[in-house]
Order: structure tokens, then sequence, then C-alpha cells
């Protein structure tokens, strides 16, 4: 399946390439991606309970693997940006034509490449996690 294929937020479903747009607006209430960063300043904290992995089915999931291959293929953000080894992207997008809602995928880049982040909510990594940018689908 195609990046074509998936219903990208703000972005025509005709899109060949994934953009990720920085906003001139300092207070953007629900950004469709959020760019994160581990802070090892930061305390990690170890959370006890059970947390959900995400689930996709099939046809959700051939959007995914869109996604990561646009990341892949670079040049989709609109700054500068190198990615450091556990950086974490999370989008918020229609992954089927039609859904009401959007949903959030989350990417992590490991060993040199953007992978499908499933890790469950309360792994403790994620404490350390401080937003470095956000913004639009465009």
């Amino acid at each position: 399946m195609s990046l074509a294929s998936c219903t990208l937020g703000n972005v025509c479903e005709a899109a060949e390439h994934l953009k990720l747009c920085t906003c001139t607006t300092a207070n953007l209430r629900e950004p469709d991606w959020v760019l994160e960063r581990r802070d090892l300043q930061r305390q990690e904290v170890f959370r006890r309970g059970r947390a959900m992995q995400p689930r996709f089915h099939p046809g959700e999931q051939a959007c995914v693997d869109a996604l990561r291959q646009a990341l892949m293929a670079g040049d989709c953000f609109d700054f500068d940006y190198v990615p450091q080894e556990g950086d974490v992207l999370r989008l918020r997008v229609h992954l089927q034509p039609g859904a009401k809602q959007r949903r959030e995928v989350r990417f992590r880049f490991l060993a040199g490449q953007w992978t499908h982040d499933l890790s469950r909510s309360l792994v403790s990594w994620r404490t350390q996690m401080v937003e470095a940018e956000r913004g639009r689908l465009g």
C-alpha cells in the first residue's frame, strides 16, 4: 500500500510525500505530529501496572508501513533535523479512508532507522521524553 492510500490529517489523500511542517503559532493545541527527544537529566520513573500494546489491523498496518517508508526516505521535516538515537515521532493520522477519529502512531529512531514503536505506555524510558518540536502535516 502506498502513502497515497492513507488519510493524513490535513493532507490530501493523494499526497505522495510526507511533510512535517512546524507552525508559526506557539500555542498549537492539537498538533498533527510531535517530535520527542530523551532527556537523560530527567529521572527515569519506573511504573507498575498493565498497559495495552497498540494493535493495528492489516489495512492500518499497511498505512503505518507506508509512513515509515516515507520517514526513511528523508526530507520530511521543514527544519534542519538530524535524528538521534531514541528520538520519538508521534503522528496523529486517519489510518483508514472515512475514519472519524485519528489514531496516534509512534515511530522511534533506533540503530539508524525509524521503527514502528509498539512500546507500552508504562516503559520507564518514556518518562524521560521531552517535546523538541511540533506541527501540522502539510
